[in-house]
């Protein structure tokens, strides 16, 4: 291959520039020809001097590691972001009218602020962001430059875009189409060779419209089976690298470096890839602000022994993790490990109000962490130098995986307490109170690593600090919710989600008799815990509510997608109570009587088109709700 890319990312954490000579030297090592910097808006430049210093680099900054690459024989590729990921640059009060959302504006769902679109119909939109591509590139000698355009979520939104599609009869993927177009002929015009990301390929279809030398970097961090399962809502699926090699585009496969070095995502994707011809292979690296690169050096080097054919067998990828974490047992234990990316589950969630309920799946994964915990401490008290900060980046990520299953496991023991009136809830309090020794002494060791690496260097967003001051916050708060829930009902959710990569929303709401208006159980996503890996299915929800009579609920699903209730009941006072009416309020609902049956039915709320939401905002703000009210489970029949 052509290329044999590692990417740093330095837009969401400041790295010293000691440290990114030694990832230069580390990459090079690894087999690796080639850097990508992501940068965003990471370099100051003259129009750019308000840029936070403690968060960028100085042009001269960022020439001398461009210096120290190319003397290494790396080639330097500079990544940036000219429509979409531009949040940085807008928020700034003297950038801001560059924004496709202005304060104003009745924005997306989740947006708040400036967004993260620039608008590319403003007059001095090109002329900012052009101008400020050329002054970075002038430090950068080699012929590639990346152009980012990944994750547009508020493209073409505004007032100005929406008047001049009105005025030129044109889509949203004319526009898009437009403004790649006028970047390749910026970038051509310097001399360079345009890279973009892909994605968005997915919302607008556009890809056989553009300049055949542009090379599209297909990102991708799951586990990838015969073809690409896709990115947004609805995943929208085509054999992509088929598709390009037809048309004629070169591209690159690019996979996320492991917060815990699993290599399912590098294995799967690399076996996909190479029945086609890329022309080359990039290990992608992200927003690394609340731990480090270091985790990430076992999946790193393998990958880059892959892509170079030096792994002919296990026992080759053995000694490839050996080399960075000391011994073949630990690479052994590491290899096994197959860790999903992105994993939320309860981890933010007060358990003790909204809990979902444990699972097969979830027990076999915690068992493995325990296990696997137990043994990286063993390695991590043997292990000396970079090997034993490496163990401590990889174990922070695999306890953090580990307490939200383990917090899923402490809610369903909690909500057993309030199904059985049970007061006594020391074994959970105990098991809260282990997860939070367990982290002070791991946030202990990873305080000497930050000094070791990052002296003098902020956690963007102080994201390190926050990441550890939430389990406190959380155990203090699933404490006192058990507390003052006990005595209390439940209110029990069924719902099927067959494909878990979408963020639809959701409001649980309940009007108890008496009251003049229903109270709030609930508001914001709703996905299954395991669903970053891939399991999808059933998966049931507990809310703590009120002991007093309940005379309806009602649940609304709205965002971007569509939720699947299956059944609903309470538990209040030792009684048990089924859905007995639902009556649809608005939106749209399909099958709504389904609901009513507690069996493998279910019905269906929202809207499931993901190219429809991307061009209609205003479908992710409608409100999809049924309202449900019970009967005593004696009333109940099978049908």
């Amino acid at each position: 291959m052509e290329l044999i890319t590692l990417q740093l990312d330095l837009a969401r954490q400041k790295e010293t520039t000691e440290y990114v000579k030694s990832y230069i030297d580390f990459a090079k090592a690894s087999g690796y020809n080639s850097i990508l910097f992501y940068l965003e808006n990471a370099v100051r430049t003259v129009d750019t001097a308000f840029l936070d210093e403690s968060t960028t680099y100085s042009l001269s900054e960022m020439a001398e590691l461009v210096r120290y690459t190319e003397a290494q024989g790396l080639i330097a590729i500079p990544g940036f972001e000219n429509v979409g990921h531009m949040d940085k640059f807008l928020a700034h009060p003297s950038l801001s009218h560059l924004s496709e959302c202005l304060a104003s504006d009745d924005n997306r769902y989740y947006t708040q602020g400036p967004g993260t679109c620039g608008c590319t119909s403003h007059e001095d939109f090109y002329p900012f962001i052009d101008k400020y591509v050329e002054d970075v590139l002038s430090i950068f000698p080699g012929k590639y430059v990346h152009m980012g355009m990944d994750e547009i979520i508020d493209f073409a939104i505004c007032k100005r875009c929406a008047a001049r599609m009105k005025r030129e009869n044109k889509t949203k993927a004319d526009l898009f189409c437009e403004h790649v177009i006028h970047t390749y002929n910026h970038i051509t015009s310097l001399g360079k060779t345009m890279m973009m990301w892909d994605d968005i390929f997915e919302q607008m279809d556009v890809a056989h419209r553009l300049p055949r030398d542009i090379i599209f970097t297909n990102w991708n961090y799951h586990f990838v089976p015969e073809e690409p399962k896709g990115h947004w809502l609805g995943r929208a699926k085509r054999d992509w690298f088929s598709y390009y090699d037809a048309l004629g585009f070169r591209y690159m496969f690019c996979t996320m470096a492991h917060p815990a070095s699993s290599p399912f995502n590098s294995d799967s994707f690399t076996d996909y890839a190479m029945k086609y011809h890329p022309m080359g292979a990039m290990m992608t690296s992200w927003c690394h602000a609340d731990d480090f690169y270091l985790a990430t050096y076992p999946h790193v080097v393998l990958a880059g022994a892959q892509w170079n054919g030096r792994i002919q067998n296990e026992a080759d990828r053995v000694r490839a993790y050996a080399s960075q974490v000391g011994s073949e047992e630990c690479a052994k234990l590491l290899l096994s490990l197959q860790l999903p990316l992105f994993f939320g589950g309860e981890w933010r969630c007060d358990v003790a109000s909204r809990c979902e309920e444990d699972g097969f799946a979830a027990n076999i994964l915690r068992s493995q962490l325990a296990y696997a915990m137990e043994k990286l401490e063993g390695f991590y008290a043997e292990a000396e130098g970079l090997s034993k900060d490496i163990l401590a980046d990889i174990y922070a990520y695999v306890f953090r995986c580990y307490c939200s299953l383990k917090l899923c496991e402490i809610g369903t023991a909690i909500f057993r307490g309030y199904f059985t009136e049970d007061r006594d809830f020391s074994r959970p309090f105990a098991a809260l109170d282990a997860l939070l020794e367990k982290q002070d002494w791991l946030k202990a060791e990873l305080d000497q690593v930050w000094q070791r690496y990052r002296p003098g260097i902020l956690s963007r967003d102080n994201a390190f600090e926050n990441r550890y001051a939430l389990l406190p916050r959380l155990v203090s708060q699933i404490k006192e919710s058990a507390l003052k829930n006990a005595g209390g009902g439940v209110l029990t959710a069924d719902i099927l989600l067959h494909d878990g990569f979408g963020g639809p929303r959701c409001e649980v709401a309940v009007k108890y008799e008496g009251e003049d208006e229903p109270i709030v159980l609930y508001n914001g996503v709703l996905k299954h815990g395991m669903h970053t890996i891939d399991v999808a299915a059933c998966f049931t929800l507990h809310y703590a509510i009120q002991s007093k009579p309940v005379e309806y609920m009602l649940f609304s699903v709205f965002g971007e997608g569509a939720l699947y209730p299956m059944h609903f009941r309470l538990m209040q006072n030792g009684k048990r109570l089924m859905a007995a009416t639902v009556e649809t309020v608005c939106g749209s609902v399909r099958n709504p009587e389904h609901i009513l049956i507690d069996d493998t039915r279910f019905a269906a709320m929202g809207i499931e088109d993901g190219v429809a939401h991307y061009n209609d905002l205003s479908l992710s703000r409608k409100r999809h709700t049924v309202k449900v009210t019970f009967m005593p489970e004696t009333e109940y029949r099978i049908r």
